[in-house]
């Protein structure tokens, strides 16, 4: 097995897992409040069962490794042997030293909220990095990513089904704690996964969604066809990043210089299994090679309502959304990063097409005038861009793009 782990993810997974074994040895193994998932089930095993938490605890989570594995993709289990060894490594140093606040234990509401603020910063950290420090994470990561349900959700769901079980032997009010502690964690979680990401707000004219849609290429109609026979799409592994991941859809744009009147994007499908293996192994398009693609098994390939035709050249692959592959009838739209971005190419597009009568529109704190066929764009009346519908035609994004950069440079 081939890992391509960052950096930067790597130290991510081992600061999470610091500051969940701080919480942890500081703040709940001190306090009585329990925890949920697999903590709470090999607690709850070791009172009914006398099965020490040393060996169920290994068993329940490699079993959560081992299916978030099978979901998540290889480089989860790398990252999460650096968050799941980093929470032992830094655990058993500061068992070394005495709790900070051991009076905390006289505050159980107290424990609850401060330990479900290192719990879901520490695990949130982890998650959000590509590893998991438990096997709960890793249970979460995968269930959230096979029912496309919110993380906080399937954290409370498992928590709350563990936490059900310990009423057998503990009183009810440490539950009640232990179920702020649950709650809390869970969404707090849910929000360091969110931070820096687009909302997605579903059905709304600005949502653009999370961009697990990959719309990739292809060299000729034969390989299409292949594709759309076999159910399958590979692509070589350098081409996409660790942050693509997890990739739900998989959208085929086949360029004007290759495909001619069938350009466009027409097809696309949900992923079924993503694999990484060498290239030689992809046997429905043989090649003698060991460099490592990744392999998209499709459910079933289905057809746009209405083709997205190609415009502005070529690309390699892009992620973008469901919704704007839904909602886009031209390429460049797949590429718009929110609502704001949207809602300014379609209203030059309706202006330059004369479906719309107004010549001047606003962006940011720029003006945009639509003149004798020229698009001008000025701040405080001084003109800072200007070009030709003809050139506007031929590098719609581009030119875009420059407007969205001068209304950042000339905030």
């Amino acid at each position: 097995m081939v890992f391509e782990l960052r950096l930067r993810s790597c130290l991510l997974n081992l600061l999470g897992s610091a500051i969940l074994a701080f919480g942890i040895y500081n703040i709940h193994s001190v306090s009585g409040v329990t925890e949920g998932g697999v903590l709470g089930m090999t607690l709850l095993l070791e009172h009914w069962f006398s099965i020490s938490p040393a060996i169920s605890g290994l068993i329940l989570n490699v079993a959560c490794y081992i299916f978030g594995a099978k979901h998540l993709g290889r480089n989860f289990i790398g990252y999460s042997v650096f968050a799941g060894g980093g929470f032992s490594l830094f655990y058993a140093i500061f068992e070394k030293f005495p709790r900070v606040w051991p009076q905390i234990a006289d505050y159980p509401l107290a424990a609850a909220i401060i330990g479900a603020v290192f719990i879901g910063v520490g695990a949130g950290i982890a998650v959000r990095a590509g590893g998991a420090p438990s096997g709960d994470d890793a249970l979460a990561m995968s269930l959230s990513d096979i029912i496309r349900c919110d993380i906080k959700w399937v954290y409370l769901a498992s928590d709350a089904f563990v936490l059900a079980l310990s009423l057998t032997y503990i009183p009810l009010l440490t539950i009640f704690y232990s179920l702020i502690t649950v709650m809390l964690s869970g969404l707090i979680i849910s929000l360091i996964l969110r931070i820096g990401k687009p909302a997605n707000a579903k059905g709304a004219p600005s949502d653009t969604g999370a961009r697990d849609v990959l719309v990739g290429t292809l060299r000729n109609t034969s390989q299409l066809n292949t594709c759309l026979s076999k159910r399958f799409y590979h692509i070589p592994a350098e081409r996409l990043r660790d942050s693509d991941f997890p990739i739900r859809y998989i959208a085929i744009y086949q360029s004007t210089h290759k495909f001619g009147a069938d350009s466009g994007v027409r097809y696309f499908g949900e992923v079924e299994k993503c694999s990484l293996v060498p290239r030689r192994s992809i046997c429905e398009i043989p090649k003698s090679s060991d460099v490592m693609y990744y392999r998209f098994d499709i459910k079933e390939w289905k057809t746009l309502p209405k083709v997205i035709a190609a415009r502005e050249g070529d690309f390699v692959n892009t992620m973008t959304t469901r919704f704007l592959l839904e909602n886009s009838s031209e390429t460049p739209e797949l590429f718009l990063q929110n609502g704001d971005e949207r809602q300014l190419y379609l209203q030059l597009r309706e202006c330059i097409s004369g479906k719309s009568r107004a010549n001047t529109l606003s962006y940011g704190n720029l003006t945009i005038r639509l003149d004798g066929g020229t698009i001008v764009s000025e701040k405080d009346g001084a003109e800072l861009f200007s070009c030709t519908y003809g050139e506007y035609a031929k590098r719609p994004l581009a030119t875009l793009r420059t407007l969205i950069k001068q209304a950042v440079t000339h905030h």
